[in-house]
């Protein structure tokens, strides 16, 4: 979960990118989707990525549950 961390990072080296929001709300709103994407969309993402990439068996029903 350390991409995150590290796009905030290099976000922060860029401020005039606007990547973090323009005001505290959309700053929140950045952190907000980012938590949700580390707790709901990676863990239902990680069977068919490893699938994908060779690494891991996944049954057919977890890989048809990741996908949709």
């Amino acid at each position: 979960f350390e991409s995150g961390t590290i796009s905030k990072h290099f976000a922060r080296c860029a401020p005039a990118s606007g990547l973090l929001g323009q005001s505290v709300f959309e700053t929140a709103k950045v952190d907000e989707w980012v938590s949700f994407t580390q707790g709901k969309v990676w863990p239902a993402m990680m069977p068919v990525i490893r699938a994908a990439l060779g690494h891991t068996l996944v049954k057919a029903d977890a890989f048809q549950a990741g996908v949709k």
